[in-house]
């Protein structure tokens, strides 16, 4: 064991410490000896919640994660650890989970992966959630497309009623759903991460299909940037985002949103007909 899994092993005191030191040692390698010691300091919740990143690595990698010497550079370590160590949302943290997976290189010197951790750690846990729910439903019912080329991407947009996205997104109390996802979407147009035509209520959104809309619903569409966090957080570490429909078949990280449709499908599916 090196220092830094040491420390974790004086920080934690039940089985699901075991799995996640364990995770967070064959991602991290070296570069958990020049974090490690800044773990003494942390609070329970902080620690527990960097096992459970680490938990989930874990899962992710099974037991027979190769022994190949690769590893994560220290800035991106340390990155996802200093401040995921204050996140608690179940999904933010497969995000990071894969981000680490992601960033191993057999020298483990490219920090490329610094930049997500900044972007997820950022991001608010709804934010989060409702990027997973537009790329799942992309990846489940579009036929692969050029997610770069932006006519391509508005022609492949996902059309839902606001209400799919009940347990995706979570109001505060005072806050109705419409808002909530309101302000979510823009907060992911503000990162480029996605795109939506339009929000709201049918008078809104009626010139945007020749289909009826008859309720309150969303148009998103996929962007490059989106696309390639998307990937990272699922462990796949590549500069061409339409390699994003490689990941089809692969069991979702977060929640997804309940009824939605492609906008480029000939056919609107049974139960969304009446509604969108």
């Amino acid at each position: 064991m090196s220092d830094g899994l040491e420390l974790l092993g004086m920080a934690g005191d039940n089985l699901t410490f075991g799995a996640g030191a364990l995770g967070l040692y064959w991602v991290a390698g070296p570069a958990i000896k020049a974090v490690g010691a800044s773990f003494g300091e942390w609070t329970k919740s902080r620690m527990d919640n960097v096992l459970s990143i680490g938990e989930k690595v874990a899962r992710r990698v099974g037991a027979d994660a190769p022994d190949d010497g690769q590893s994560v550079p220290p800035r991106v370590f340390y990155e996802v650890l200093n401040e995921g160590s204050w996140i608690s949302d179940d999904v933010q943290q497969e995000y990071l989970a894969g981000l680490l997976i992601a960033s191993r290189t057999p020298l483990g010197k490219n920090d490329d992966g610094a930049y997500y951790a900044r972007l997820v750690t950022g991001m608010t846990s709804n934010q989060i959630r409702f990027h997973h729910a537009i790329y799942d439903a992309i990846l489940r019912q579009a036929q692969p497309f050029m997610i770069g080329v932006a006519v391509e991407a508005q022609q492949n947009c996902v059309w839902a009623p606001i209400d799919a996205s009940v347990g995706v997104v979570a109001p505060e109390d005072a806050d109705s759903l419409e808002a909530v996802v309101t302000a979510t979407v823009v907060g992911l147009e503000r990162l480029q991460l996605a795109d939506s035509p339009g929000v709201g209520s049918p008078s809104i959104l009626r010139h945007l299909s020749d289909r009826p809309v008859n309720q309150d619903a969303m148009v998103l569409a996929a962007r490059p940037a989106g696309a390639s966090l998307f990937m990272w957080a699922h462990g796949m570490r590549s500069s061409d985002q339409d390699r994003l429909f490689e990941l089809r078949g692969r069991p979702p990280l977060g929640p997804t949103f309940s009824e939605f449709y492609i906008s480029s499908a000939s056919i609107t599916p049974d139960g969304l007909a009446a509604v969108i």
